[in-house]
């Protein structure tokens, strides 16, 4: 019933989210989001840590392509350092400090190129 009162009905494409995941379904804690927000909010997804705050592991790709442009690491080599040190710091010093790579860039696995974007939402320009 507090929910219809205060939020509404349910707008198509949308569900009942907490704001914070370590509280509960309770007044102020709760909003409707798309399914793509609430993954964003997941405890898994914002583990990754960027400057000491959270950042969305599908973020986090992007900022460590930024910090390390000539890295010939594919994107899923990338996204498991991240995976394993759950710090953008951390694996863009990995690949920093990486042993070159002899591999031809785009033969084997995706490299991708960072999204402006969202890059400028985590770093000034």
């Amino acid at each position: 019933m507090w929910i219809l009162e205060n939020l509404g009905p349910c707008p198509e494409g949308m569900e009942l989210d907490r704001k914070n995941n370590n509280g509960h379904y309770e007044p102020g804690n709760m909003r409707w989001a798309t399914r793509q927000k609430q993954m964003q909010n997941t405890r898994a997804a914002l583990a990754m840590k960027f400057l000491g705050n959270p950042i969305p592991k599908e973020h986090a790709l992007h900022v460590v392509k930024h910090l390390v442009p000539n890295t010939r690491y594919a994107d899923q080599t990338i996204r498991r350092f991240l995976h394993e040190t759950k710090s953008v710091e951390a694996t863009a010093e990995r690949l920093l400090n990486a042993p070159p790579s002899f591999k031809p860039v785009g033969l084997y696995g995706t490299f991708s190129t960072p999204d402006p974007a969202i890059v400028s939402l985590y770093l000034e320009s």
